[in-house]
């Protein structure tokens, strides 16, 4: 399981285009090369060492809960049924921080990975080069040379959070 990607949007003029601009992105990290800011509103977050799975998610939701605290709608992405690998950590993983937003009365909605994909880039099975490749044409600026890493794990993850949250919106808009 790579990090979790969070992408925060906050605006009183809703008539505004969500840009990335617009927005502050954050990803946890246990490269400590990775934690730290790049540029004004992309941030790594190092995560402390944990000893289990289980200690990992609850620090993990424990961080990302401050950030989120006052939101009005958070978008999660929902479970990939068709993954391989670690997708019962990851399911664990986003039932701890969906059971800390009910405590805290922070509504969210669930969009799959195909969707937030097919938002995207109009092809529901795109890899992560190609969301990497319509996030720097669409935002006009090269992520990659900001961050300093490769279509990989964090730089993904920012990318991929982005248009959760695009993808979220818009589907309030036509709503």
């Amino acid at each position: 399981m790579n990090s979790p990607g969070l992408c925060v949007y906050s605006t009183e003029d809703r008539s505004k285009p969500i840009t990335f601009q617009l927005c502050q992105s954050y990803f946890f990290t246990t490269k400590k090369k990775f934690a730290k800011d790049f540029g004004n509103n992309i941030h790594g977050v190092l995560q402390p060492e944990w000893g289990c799975p289980e200690q990992r998610f609850d620090q993990l939701s424990d961080l990302l809960m401050p950030i989120i605290e006052g939101a009005t709608l958070c978008f999660l992405e929902s479970y990939s049924y068709g993954s391989h690998g670690k997708i019962f950590e990851i399911a664990e993983n986003t039932a701890i921080l969906k059971y800390k937003l009910y405590k805290k009365s922070c509504p969210f909605n669930t969009i799959s990975p195909m969707s937030v994909k097919k938002f995207a880039t109009t092809k529901g099975n795109a890899d992560k080069k190609m969301m990497i490749d319509v996030f720097c044409k669409t935002q006009d600026f090269d992520i990659r040379k900001i961050m300093g890493c490769g279509d990989v794990s964090p730089l993904a993850d920012v990318v991929d959070s982005y248009f959760l949250l695009a993808a979220g919106i818009s589907r309030l808009k036509t709503a």
